[in-house]
């Protein structure tokens, strides 16, 4: 969640598709918050 709201809305069939979704989710939502913090 960021800021209240689902960012993964979606069910995946494979573990592997997940991580990979979490993953970039990561990348886009959090890297920026963590450099700005740095």
């Amino acid at each position: 969640m960021i800021k209240g709201k689902r960012v993964l809305q979606k069910d995946f069939i494979n573990k592997e598709d997940a991580i990979k979704a979490r993953k970039e989710a990561e990348e886009k939502y959090h890297m920026p918050i963590l450099e700005k913090y740095k």
